[in-house]
């Protein structure tokens, strides 16, 4: 039976998303040219036009495409914890986190993993532009969850833990505090946490400024590839013009010789 086109492009797209970090440029152009040999236009532009993914994205999508019960025991376990809070019960609330907590932790350790295997170094920052997407990519009915699912996310993005706080149960009301005794220590530690909170302002402003300096270079890199990509359709469509006028000079030709030949034997 054919192959829908719909179908043709999800394919075409799962084996982009699905397929190697360093090799997606190639692989894009192979499958938008070999969709548009089969006469699909419109599959083909939109396949040549998907955004190749971040290093942390493409990472969780290999995750989606070649460990999917991994994902989808991730979302469930968020979603029954989500259900689980409304119900108000301390113990099972608490419960439910741990366990949607030891599912995300799953994915996390599995996504570093296929960074590792890949060559690439798994820093602090990047386990934590990990945690964050995966948890913005939980939220149920976003459009990152579906993303995530079908493993074609392309961006990190940003999220705070959705259940930061609640492992303990309701707050209980704070204590006075109570009167400072050593004013030098009390100065000493404020100095010493202003620094701590600097140093982290400073390296959280250098990864921000490197991650924007790779999508930066990606972009280039892309509209590079897409001009490409349009100077080899215009030449294509050129040739397919130029075949088409030479048989139609051939035909022509041709039609003139039978009658010739007709006008030989009357």
């Amino acid at each position: 039976m054919a192959v829908r086109r719909a179908d043709a492009l999800s394919e075409a797209l799962d084996r982009l998303y699905a397929g190697p970090f360093e090799g997606f440029l190639a692989l894009r152009k192979e499958l938008a040219v070999s969709l548009r040999a089969a006469g699909d236009a419109e599959a083909s532009r939109q396949v040549a036009a998907a955004p190749k993914p971040t290093r942390t994205a493409w990472a969780l999508d290999q995750i989606a495409h070649h460990k999917p019960e991994l994902v989808e025991a991730m979302l469930g376990a968020r979603d029954t914890a989500v259900s689980v809070q409304k119900k108000g019960d301390a113990t099972a609330i608490r419960e439910a986190i741990r366990e949607s907590r030891a599912r995300t932790t799953e994915v996390l350790h599995a996504t570093r993993d296929v960074l590792v295997a890949g060559g690439f170094a798994v820093p602090v920052v990047q386990l934590r532009r990990m945690g964050e997407t995966l948890a913005a990519a939980s939220l149920e009915g976003s459009e990152a969850r579906r993303l995530f699912a079908e493993g074609r996310l392309t961006r990190d993005l940003g999220q705070e833990d959705p259940f930061a706080g609640l492992e303990a149960g309701p707050v209980r009301p704070r204590r006075e505090a109570a009167p400072v005794r050593d004013d030098a220590k009390s100065a000493a530690s404020a100095a010493v946490a202003a620094a701590k909170e600097k140093a982290a302002h400073e390296a959280a402003r250098k990864a921000a400024k490197e991650r924007v300096d790779a999508l930066e270079a990606e972009v280039r890199e892309a509209r590079v590839e897409a001009r490409k990509q349009e100077m080899a359709a215009v030449r294509a469509q050129n040739e397919a013009d130029r075949a088409r006028r030479a048989v139609g000079e051939l035909e022509a030709r041709l039609e003139s010789a039978r009658g010739e030949l007709r006008a030989m034997r009357a």
